[in-house]
């Protein structure tokens, strides 16, 4: 049965909404599609943070920060929030049809032509890192598939934070973000990094998934053997020939430049990370560059590598 919502700061389109669907569930919040009653039937996609009594605080700070940021933003590939409602712990965006990558991978095959989209996000982070902001959780799961205009949109805000002031850029030593995208120096014991690199460490994991279909290791610790060889690969600024393998990609693309982008997105060093700017230059090359014949034999390397 649908369920009524009444927000105290929003227009009158959502004054009095019904809920459609819940879309997304995770351990901080719920994100739910609600249905105007009146007239227009507007719908739109309501992100309500999950409130324990003793984290109350926590949770209007991570809401009103996620608002704040994202309304500092105005770029047509970020997902910007229309109003916040603190006493309902919600926030308010516009909904439009649209599938994660995550869901993407999972059902359909994906292309060269949906991995040069890419460059939506890396123009989108671009644009936040000259704002001094730097996104922090990067993934598959937080970058739309617009249906209609078949751009790419990054969402979620929540992990967000301001690095730049002024002329002063800031360091960070907290941990956060999701497990499987985490760059190495989280793992440390007193982690201290740049947030933008972080960005571009998460970018890298991205582009992985998109190319070869899954993770390039479990997690960037030094006690997970795959990306362990990773690390001593980077130590001589290279890439490892097994773990970027160009017989495993999953179609046709010019490997001296992928390589390239993986050797400056995925270094173990945060401060030896390319920008964005220069991930977003180097990406731009791709469409431009002739293909490059990929083997036909793709083999499933690491069981018999690790033995």
């Amino acid at each position: 049965m649908s369920q009524a919502i009444h927000f105290n700061t929003v227009g009158c389109h959502l004054k009095v909404a019904m809920k459609v669907c819940e879309i997304a569930e995770g351990g901080y919040s719920n994100v739910c599609i609600y249905r105007c009653r009146f007239h227009c039937e507007r719908t739109f996609v309501v992100k309500k943070l999950i409130v324990q009594k003793e984290k109350v605080e926590h949770i209007i700070e991570m809401l009103t920060r996620e608002f704040s940021i994202g309304m500092m933003l105005d770029h047509p590939c970020i997902v910007k929030p229309m109003d916040i409602d603190l006493n309902a712990t919600s926030i308010v965006f516009q909904h439009f049809e649209s599938l994660d990558l995550l869901e993407y991978v999972v059902h359909y095959s994906v292309s060269k032509d949906l991995f040069l989209q890419m460059e939506d996000i890396l123009d989108a982070l671009c644009y936040m890192h000259d704002k001094g902001v730097a996104h922090m959780d990067v993934k598959l799961e937080n970058i739309l598939y617009d249906t209609t205009s078949k751009r790419l949109k990054l969402i979620d805000f929540g992990n967000a934070k301001v690095f730049k002031v002024d002329d002063s850029v800031l360091m960070f030593k907290d941990i956060c973000g999701t497990e499987g995208y985490l760059p190495p120096e989280m793992y440390k014991a007193q982690p201290r990094y740049f947030a933008d690199r972080v960005d571009v460490w998460c970018v890298g994991i991205v582009l992985y998934n998109l190319l070869f279909d899954s993770m390039p290791w479990v997690d960037a610790k030094v006690s997970d053997d795959i990306y362990r060889e990773h690390m001593k690969s980077c130590m001589f600024d290279k890439i490892h020939p097994i773990i970027f393998s160009k017989t495993n990609y999953k179609f046709e693309i010019e490997d001296k430049i992928v390589e390239e982008l993986f050797s400056k997105t995925l270094h173990t060093m945060n401060g030896n990370r390319a920008s964005m700017q220069d991930i977003k230059d180097i990406f731009m090359r791709l469409s431009k560059a002739p293909q490059s014949k990929v083997p036909q034999s793709s083999k499933k390397f690491w069981s018999k590598w690790l033995q």
